[in-house]
């Protein structure tokens, strides 16, 4: 929303088209900044210690809230965090691991469902079109998330013949 967010692994910062500002974190350790999203009201990160984060957009010196899997997130795995997020809809994050998916209510700051494929996955590429949320699992196929009715749906592979071989994982969307 109106800014650039950089981030590294140490550490992020926020470009307003004249100034950088350092985004505090709020801890000494796990400063890996993976993705952003933002609103008018917060910025949200994808972190590597497993969580994702909140500040306020017009105060980024105070994180306010972080989630974990405590708190229903999916577990990311060894030594990665949640490498991804994408608003899906009305107060709705999808947060993507390389173990599943889920959909974070900004409303209630709560999980809400949550996709966790059999044996683990990569995560790739996401689209979102007509409601439809896919994203691109390596090894897995394509999961599929219905954001209009709140319900993942089946996911698309090559055992159930929607896809070609998929050993190598979806590369792009």
């Amino acid at each position: 929303y109106g800014n650039v967010w950089i981030g590294t692994s140490d550490g992020a910062t926020r470009y307003d088209g004249q100034v950088f500002e350092d985004l505090n974190a709020g801890w000494d350790t796990g400063d890996i900044f993976y993705d952003f999203e933002s609103d008018n009201d917060y910025i949200w990160a994808a972190m590597q210690d497993d969580e994702i984060c909140r500040w306020s957009i017009d105060d980024v010196d105070d994180r306010l809230d972080c989630w974990d899997d405590d708190d229903g997130l999916p577990r990311a795995g060894s030594g990665v965090g949640y490498d991804g997020l994408r608003f899906i809809g009305q107060n709705k994050l999808l947060v993507m691991t390389n173990n599943g998916a889920a959909v974070f209510d900004m409303s209630s700051l709560s999980v809400t469902d949550s996709w966790i494929p059999s044996g683990g996955a990569n995560s790739a590429p996401v689209v979102q079109w007509d409601g439809i949320v896919y994203l691109g699992l390596d090894g897995a196929g394509i999961a599929r998330y219905d954001s209009l009715n709140d319900q993942w749906l089946t996911t698309w592979d090559n055992a159930s013949n929607m896809l070609p071989d998929d050993d190598d994982g979806v590369l792009e969307l």
